[in-house]
């Protein structure tokens, strides 16, 4: 759970999902030192507490990713090694939990590739479960505003919430995150889970601009959820509910 946009809007309709589905889930934010701000963990905080989800802090080795940064530079597109590192962290906490489930933030209108990934209809492939990956740009961006709960980066006129050397960056994302900050930029069971998502998020193939709110969450999450078989994990990954309804 970064605190961006999407996987924001996955736990909002995890939340609401849990009005028809009862299930255990636990929030969990890698953060990647060196690369990443700080602040991204505050923003990860802050958003998940404004659900009621406390949020489990994760981490590859530091020492580790710097001797990797010092054999091999800085990420670029041909030499993405950042990602097994960011990664790994949230697989080996999901196998070690016994999760059923890796809840995943992606959406079929973000690039052609990711269409071509993701398969139509079905909210689950494998042990991936795909909530919104059915929703436009513009659904997300409604969804996240509409309940306050957009983060700092994209007040800064940033597009994505990422490391700050992200070769997947825009061009124009200035690395000068520190001191003055940023430059502003120019601008549990499968059955159940599936007709809980198709009433909350109704399955579409064309982006659409909502013209109501799509969901009505309440603003407070219980604390005390009841246990469950098995398990989901949120944050652009596998998720698994607790009965404490921890959020990654």
């Amino acid at each position: 759970f970064s605190g961006g946009k999407d996987s924001t809007a996955a736990l909002l309709v995890l939340d609401a999902l849990y009005e028809k589905v009862r299930f255990r889930l636990d929030v969990v934010h890698v953060h990647m030192p060196y690369l990443e701000p700080e602040y991204h963990i505050d923003e990860a905080l802050r958003i998940a507490e404004r659900l009621g989800y406390s949020v489990e802090l994760l981490e590859p080795p530091r020492r580790v990713l710097a001797r990797r940064m010092l054999e091999e530079g800085l990420p670029w597109r041909r030499a993405r090694w950042c990602t097994y590192y960011k990664t790994r962290p949230l697989e080996e906490y999901f196998e070690e939990k016994g999760y059923d489930y890796m809840v995943v933030g992606d959406r079929a209108g973000e690039s052609l590739a990711r269409r071509r990934r993701l398969k139509p209809g079905d909210f689950f492939d494998g042990e991936r479960f795909e909530p919104i990956k059915h929703l436009s740009l513009v659904d997300v961006v409604v969804l996240v505003r509409s309940r306050g709960l957009v983060h700092r980066d994209y007040m800064l006129g940033l597009t994505r919430v990422s490391c700050r050397y992200c070769p997947l960056q825009e061009p124009r994302r200035a690395p000068n995150r520190g001191g003055g900050g940023w430059r502003r930029g120019p601008r549990a069971h499968r059955g159940g889970f599936e007709e809980g998502v198709e009433e909350v998020v109704p399955p579409h193939t064309l982006p659409r601009v909502p013209r109501e709110p799509l969901l009505e969450v309440s603003a407070s999450h219980r604390r005390s959820l009841p246990q469950a078989e098995g398990g989901v994990c949120a944050g652009g990954a596998r998720s698994h509910t607790p009965a404490s309804g921890r959020a990654q």
